[in-house]
């Protein structure tokens, strides 16, 4: 039986889960945005699996890449020695997109293309970015405090916490549980304690707040999706929520059980 795109990206993100591979599922509530990410080891990239055209592609992905066209024209040359080709239907200038018999395989071998090119630097070690996971919430705090004495909460980005997920998850991530969900979402958090500031709470007790709050849990992309969507809790609360309530009031709305 042949597999609509939807199922056949799912099914090439579970066997590459298997294989180490781990991608990061975004979709609307009815997957006809359907997009996995897997972000290389090397700075600015990313490799997707998308649905383009009722197909399902591997595109090359750049964050805020500085010399982009350069790179791709390396890409693209070292890939045709692999027998990739890129797709023009489904392409588009700055992002070049494959599409393939064996998106598995293919998949792997565009990652360690990447991988493999000295000229791209590493998003660790050759990077004069560091950081301190220890001291990251206190950092935080400081960013918030900042972004509310200036009035520029454009600041406040949730990639400040997207790697402390491994430190503050509350179960753990498997095939089918792939999905890591903000018990209190991070935009719902960042106001909070914009309102904490403006009404004069110190530095330690918004720290406080996101040490008891700042919590992921891994659930299906159905039961984010009716989160999301059928709840209408994306970005805030159960209704009456305050701090101090349980942070998993949202998946408890859901029906979804999760130890605590």
């Amino acid at each position: 039986m042949l597999l609509t795109p939807q199922e056949e990206l799912r099914n090439c993100v579970d066997i590459l889960s298997e294989k180490g591979i781990q991608l990061k599922l975004f979709e609307d509530g009815q997957a006809k945005r359907l997009r996995a990410v897997y972000s290389t080891s090397k700075s600015y990239y990313d490799v997707e699996l998308l649905i383009k055209l009722g197909l399902v592609g591997i595109r090359i992905a750049y964050r805020d890449n500085p010399t982009r066209e350069t790179n791709n024209q390396l890409l693209l040359s070292k890939l045709r020695k692999q027998r990739l080709f890129k797709d023009d239907k489904i392409s588009s200038p700055m992002f070049p997109t494959f599409v393939s018999d064996n998106l598995v395989e293919d998949f792997l071998t565009v990652v360690d293309c990447i991988e493999s090119t000295p000229e791209f630097e590493d998003s660790t070690g050759n990077t004069w970015k560091t950081t301190n996971k220890e001291e990251r919430l206190p950092n935080i705090v400081k960013i918030i405090r900042l972004a509310t004495d200036t009035g520029d909460t454009t600041l406040l980005d949730r990639k400040m916490v997207d790697d402390l997920t491994p430190y503050v998850s509350v179960n753990k991530k498997t095939t089918d549980l792939n999905y890591g969900e903000h018990l209190v979402p991070i935009d719902f958090m960042f106001q909070n304690s914009v309102e904490m500031i403006k009404s004069g709470a110190e530095d330690e007790v918004v720290v406080d707040y996101w040490r008891r709050n700042l919590k992921v849990a891994y659930i299906t992309q159905e039961q984010a999706d009716y989160i999301d969507y059928d709840l209408e809790l994306k970005t805030v609360m159960t209704e009456g929520w305050k701090d101090g309530d349980s942070p998993f009031a949202r998946l408890h709305a859901a029906d979804i059980a999760i130890e605590e």
